[in-house]
């Protein structure tokens, strides 16, 4: 689910030339049929107009021609079950809606993502003392062992709605509306074990 180019996630996506619009974030791609992809363009030496700084490069996607016209859509669900979760706490949903005819674009994107995570460990930590007077180790020495869970529950909704108007090839007017919500609950439990 990630792309990367050269290892670097740093990558700038384009459709036709034009930012990616595609998905809930702006560097996804699983919503674009394959059916209607004309050619990949990889780019790895993108000119100043891009601001290339730090990046690894662009990825350009060619829509084929005439394919775009009408009514285009996906649906995408995914769930993910472990021994930490099942599919109840960890799943996803996108659904991506175009319409184009003559000179008009509309398109909207929903998406909801719910994702458990859980990390579990332990530590230990040596603590030692030494005088004050001559700087020499003293005798007593602390040794603290930790047993820590750390669970968060996140969820998050994305919607999107926009329109283009093609005044001609060089010139499209975008207008976009876009509304993000993240929320995040989660537990920290720590067992600390006595010094020994």
């Amino acid at each position: 689910g990630e792309i990367s180019l050269r290892g670097s996630p740093n990558v700038k996506i384009l459709v036709n030339g034009r930012p990616n619009r595609t998905g809930h974030e702006s560097d996804k791609v699983d919503n674009i049929p394959a059916s209607l992809i004309d050619k990949v363009e990889v780019i790895t030496s993108p000119s100043a107009k891009y601001d290339p700084d730090g990046m690894a490069g662009i990825i350009n996607i060619i829509m084929k021609k005439g394919k775009y016209e009408g009514l285009n859509g996906s649906l995408k669900a995914n769930g993910k079950h472990n021994n930490y979760g099942s599919i109840g706490d960890m799943n996803g949903f996108t659904a991506y809606g175009n319409y184009k005819s003559g000179k008009w674009n509309l398109y909207s994107a929903y998406s909801s993502n719910k994702r458990l995570r859980n990390v579990n460990g332990d530590r230990t930590v040596d603590r030692k003392f030494y005088e004050a007077t001559d700087g020499s180790p003293d005798s007593t020495s602390n040794i603290y062992s930790y047993d820590f869970v750390n669970e968060s529950d996140r969820l998050g909704h994305s919607f999107k709605f926009g329109t283009d108007y093609y005044f001609n090839e060089q010139l499209i007017v975008t207008g976009e509306l876009n509304y993000d919500i993240h929320t995040r609950t989660g537990t920290n439990k720590q067992d600390n074990i006595l010094p020994f």
